[in-house]
């Protein structure tokens, strides 16, 4: 999402500022992360689609989705992470059909451009398997369409 809502602008520094550092905080107890990226050949660097997903289960389940090379920044997926909350609090996993629905709600409302509408199919399928290495620790992998 852009902070500013220019969608020429990646960042809100104002002139004169500098990014020093980031911070990424351990993960803490029943947390658990994922990410994915499709690629069209392994030479090439940069994705066709990629999928961060940060969850924590038990009494207060948060989900985290975000999605790469999808906009000109990170894009949350917030419709998905809302439908994926109540089923991480849940004693037993999402079930397929489940996290199918959260990776249509994913992409729901999604305008692609005239040659990137193929990355709809990508993203509404890698979201779910994003969501279900995290679910069983398995934090990386690379795939090839």
């Amino acid at each position: 999402e852009q902070a500013s809502g220019d969608v020429r602008r990646e960042h809100t520094l104002a002139a004169g500022e500098v990014l020093r550092a980031v911070e990424i905080p351990a993960l803490g107890p029943g947390e658990s992360e994922s990410y994915l990226k499709v690629k069209q050949k392994q030479s090439f660097d940069w994705p066709l689609a990629e999928v961060a997903v940060l969850l924590r289960r038990g009494p207060q389940p948060e989900a985290r989705i975000v999605l790469g090379a999808a906009a000109p920044v990170p894009w949350r997926a917030r419709a998905a992470e809302d439908l994926l909350r109540p089923l991480l609090s849940r004693g037993a996993p999402p079930s397929a059909a489940e996290l199918a629905r959260v990776g249509a709600a994913a992409v729901g409302g999604a305008r692609p451009l005239l040659r990137n509408g193929y990355k709809v199919a990508l993203f509404s399928n890698l979201v779910p398997r994003a969501i279900a290495r995290a679910l069983r620790g398995d934090a990386h992998e690379e795939e090839s369409p």
